[in-house]
């Protein structure tokens, strides 16, 4: 069913150098514009709060299909919105069937992955690279999005320095104040990403561990004055 919807939403020439930040920032104002480290009038030395470069990784309270164990890699955060990729759902899907005409993708076999159940007609590119490549914005470390057609040509030659690359059709989306509510309820765990994961050759388990991850004991500071070590289940 995902290889027929991928199939039908990207057959035509909709991925090009006309779709960029700008084009996707018009249609969805809140998506890839300032990306702020800490949510307005939150604690700033938390590392429980949603900003970019960090995982949400679904609770076994979510039982919508569209996320159900889903980790999610989130690349803008701000007062407008949330903006994520869902990393751990690949398809059999290979890009050089979506992009018949990209003769730069002819000899790779891989594959589409599904970022998440809104815009399924965009696509969005992640990046691991030492420099940051051109028409792309950095999400964390080593990281980087884009929707360029001409750097998903240069990654699939190699790039300038051996780039790994992964492509993502749609994403995860929510308006102000909509991912907070669904923090406070418990339906995702908040996890600093990093560029393993994000690019592991096994996706489709990177969930268990990630979830027992968030699930098990966080060690939090109880009191500045005494600065005592407490470890405290989620």
């Amino acid at each position: 069913m995902i290889i027929g919807v991928l199939l039908g939403f990207l057959s035509f020439a909709l991925f090009c150098p006309s779709v960029n930040e700008d084009s996707i920032a018009a249609k969805h104002p809140f998506l890839l514009r300032g990306m702020p480290e800490r949510i307005p009038g939150g604690d700033s030395s938390s590392d429980e709060r949603p900003s970019k470069g960090k995982f949400l990784v679904a609770t076994s309270r979510i039982t919508d299909p569209r996320f159900r164990e889903a980790v999610i890699l989130l690349i803008n955060y701000d007062k407008n919105g949330t903006l994520g990729l869902i990393i751990n759902r690949p398809t059999e899907v290979k890009l050089s069937t979506l992009f018949p005409g990209v003769k730069e993708l002819q000899k790779r076999v891989d594959t589409a992955f599904v970022g998440g159940p809104v815009g399924m007609e965009q696509c969005f590119i992640l990046i691991r690279s030492a420099v940051p490549p051109e028409e792309s914005l950095h999400v964390f470390r080593d990281i980087y999005v884009s929707t360029s057609m001409s750097l998903l040509k240069r990654a699939a030659q190699g790039g300038k320095g051996g780039e790994r690359f992964r492509l993502y059709a749609g994403y995860a989306g929510w308006a102000a104040g909509q991912l907070e509510q669904e923090l406070s309820g418990g339906d995702w765990h908040i996890l600093q990403a990093d560029p393993e994961t994000v690019f592991s050759k096994d996706p489709e388990n990177i969930w268990q561990d990630l979830n027992r991850l968030g699930s098990g004991i966080r060690v939090k500071r109880e009191s500045p004055a005494t600065g005592l070590l407490t470890a405290k289940a989620r």
